[in-house]
């Protein structure tokens, strides 16, 4: 809920190759983005700094002129234009909006930076809504960002790490001593950057928040309106968000009491007696909470009872994992439909071992310790399994941690995979069977939208399987597509991307351009931290991962695997309009590598962008699976057809 009111993960980046920046003042483009535009400059993009307005007396501008200039020169972009226009003058005009107009269409500009409409000073807001009527008037043309100076955005969907150009920042903003004597607004404003790292990792020292919006955001939000209806959506929305916050902290508070009681209840012997009674007396006096709740409590029940009074005039039997894990969302386990034949319980670190011996029965060869720990070390991987009576694992149900943008809404789930039944335990393909015991478990253990997004790719009939059991539903076909590797027409720049030292941030802009343009797909993300874990940091990857277009800017990444005379085409991270352009690189690079064949798994909207009638398309018998489940509402119905998958999106290529 929180990442409703603040990003929890900050960008290195802000989109954009042309950038024009608007300061109602001298100095607001530097306390304001100075940090954007530290790294706009470190990567070599095109900056345009625009100064709307000078103080009334004669003396004042030229000095703040030449404070202007000294920061742009600390920073490292051209000294700014100076507009001239009265301060504390401002005021929202056709006049001002035509004159932004024209200047962002004579610089080609693709993203502007401008003070927000939340701002005090009447000044900043006047910008801002000139500033808006000019990027609607310009039909998608140019993005805008709203930038902090005097007042925090109150909802921000952009933090920008600029821990890397902190000091850069810190000396320019110094660049302006007429106005620290006043106050010393340097010292605010580092606080204010402080403050935006509260949501982030700890390594993140300073940040910078935006409101990214497009022409077409600011028509959905009622942000062109005139002034006055502006004013009254502005207060509106305060009114609103002050209700959801108190909403959220009694929710918090709610959640408190409820954990506590859980607790002490699960402590009670007589809970587990009379839970069913009171969730009876509940539902006859028509609480739906308690409808809703009763059948995860009912599997509590039923695996406590069954744990700690496994058989009338017999001991209780000690945990066999020891401690319970710890989980970050509460699980619950699966009632033990089978007896007592399986013990169904998360696979702890301590005895990931265990996992050796299944795998080697099952797939006749040894697992490597380092692919496991890639896979499954450090929090990475969820994994439960099934213990015979011997305490002999016979069963291993493993998913892969993955954040997924869910028609543009990012959520963490899990990548189903390493689904083992021993040969032996696979006699019972029905609910009493360990698989449908096994999945009920790992899927009891994870929240609503991790459930709502969890995929996998199963070959047809292990799909079959969980399907008849009631868990799998699917959401596509994955298709085959060959290249036969021929001359290329098309002149490709490619480049090793481990070798560019900025490749976060241009991985980082092609990502975020990819979901951009994929708002009505589902897909696994592809930012930085992604690539380098899965295409670097694999033990047995062997992977090239390469930079199409201009290294300075770049058009889109490749990722490739050869095996042989084929090559295989594992990943891409860009726009569908840069997918021709991807293709000849990767024929290029198979070319060069004496490779006569190129393979790629593509579903159904890759097959939409990627047309080619030189390639041959043949389906196979791997689904998109998706989960079915009550929180999915029909899921993998609406997901069908929408998700983008190759072949780097499995864990086994």
């Amino acid at each position: 809920m929180e990442q409703f009111f603040i990003p929890y993960q900050a960008v290195s980046s802000l989109p954009g190759h042309r950038v024009a920046v608007l300061a109602p003042h001298a100095d607001d483009e530097v306390f304001g983005c100075g940090g954007a535009l530290a790294s706009f400059v470190a990567q070599g993009r095109s900056v345009h700094v625009v100064v709307v307005s000078d103080e009334g007396d004669q003396a004042t501008p030229p000095l703040r002129h030449a404070e202007s200039r000294t920061a742009a020169e600390v920073i490292g972009y051209a000294p700014p234009t100076f507009w001239g226009l009265a301060d504390g003058q401002l005021f929202h005009s056709e006049t001002l909006a035509d004159r932004i107009r024209v200047w962002l269409l004579e610089v080609d500009a693709d993203l502007v930076l401008v003070t927000s409409c939340w701002e005090m000073h009447r000044d900043h807001r006047a910008l801002a809504e000139a500033t808006i009527r000019a990027v609607v008037a310009l039909e998608g043309r140019v993005r805008i960002a709203f930038y902090e100076v005097g007042q925090p955005l109150p909802s921000p969907n952009t933090l920008l790490d600029i821990t890397p150009w902190k000091e850069v920042k810190e000396r320019a903003m110094a660049c302006f001593p007429s106005q620290l004597v006043r106050q010393r607004y340097d010292q605010h404003i580092a606080a204010l950057n402080l403050y935006r790292t509260y949501s982030l990792p700890s390594t993140v020292q300073a940040a910078e928040a935006y409101l990214m919006l497009t022409a077409e955001d600011l028509i959905a939000r009622g942000l062109d309106k005139e002034p006055q209806a502006l004013s009254q959506i502005l207060h509106q929305m305060g009114q609103e968000r002050e209700v959801l916050e108190q909403n959220l902290a009694e929710s918090r508070k709610q959640n408190i009491i409820l954990n506590q009681c859980m607790t002490e209840l699960l402590a009670s012997t007589s809970w587990r007696v009379t839970a069913p009674m009171r969730f009876l007396g509940h539902l006859r006096n028509g609480d739906g909470s308690a409808v809703r709740r009763v059948w995860g409590l009912v599997g509590r029940f039923w695996h406590s009872w069954t744990r700690y009074f496994p058989k009338v005039g017999t001991p209780a039997q000690p945990d066999r994992l020891g401690q319970r894990p710890q989980s970050p969302d509460p699980v619950v386990r699966a009632p033990a439909m089978g007896g007592k034949r399986w013990q169904i319980d998360v696979l702890p670190e301590s005895r990931s071992a265990e996992m050796a011996p299944l795998y080697q029965r099952i797939f006749g060869k040894p697992l490597d310790p380092a692919f496991r720990e890639w896979k499954y070390g450090q929090g990475r991987g969820r994994v439960f399994g099934a213990w015979n009576g011997d305490g002999t694992l016979v069963a291993h149900y493993g998913g892969l941690v993955r954040t997924v943008s869910f028609f543009g809404e990012p959520v963490d789930t899990c990548q189903v995979g390493d689904v083992m039944v021993d040969p032996a335990e696979r006699g019972v393909l029905t609910r009493k069977g360990v698989f449908f015991q096994m999945t009920q478990a790992f899927y009891e253990s994870q929240d609503r939208r991790a459930r709502q997004a969890a995929f996998g790719f199963p070959n047809h009939r292990a799909f079959k399987v969980g399907q008849r059991l009631g868990f799998y539903a699917s959401a596509g076909r994955i298709y085959l597509r060959t290249w036969n590797v021929g001359p290329t027409k098309t002149a490709v720049e490619l480049h090793p991307l481990w070798e560019i030292h900025h490749w976060r941030i241009l991985a980082q802009e092609l990502w975020l351009q990819m979901q951009a343009e994929s708002l009505h797909l589902v897909l696994v993300q592809r930012d930085p931290e992604y690539l380098d874990y899965r295409y670097r940091q694999r033990p047995d990857g062997h992977y090239g991962v390469y930079l199409i277009g201009p290294a300075q800017s770049g058009q889109a990444i490749v990722v490739i695997k050869q095996r042989g005379e084929v090559l295989d085409w594992m990943d891409f991270v860009g726009t569908p309009a840069q997918a021709g352009m991807a293709l000849a690189g990767v024929k290029r690079l198979a070319k060069s590598r004496g490779a006569n064949q190129i393979q790629a798994w593509l579903t159904q909207p890759m097959l939409d962008a990627f047309p080619d009638e030189a390639a041959v398309t043949h389906e196979t018998d791997i689904e998109v699976a998706q989960w079915d489940c009550a929180e999915s509402h029909g899921g993998a119905e609406v997901t069908k057809g929408r998700w983008w998958a190759m072949y780097g999106d499995t864990d086994f290529l």
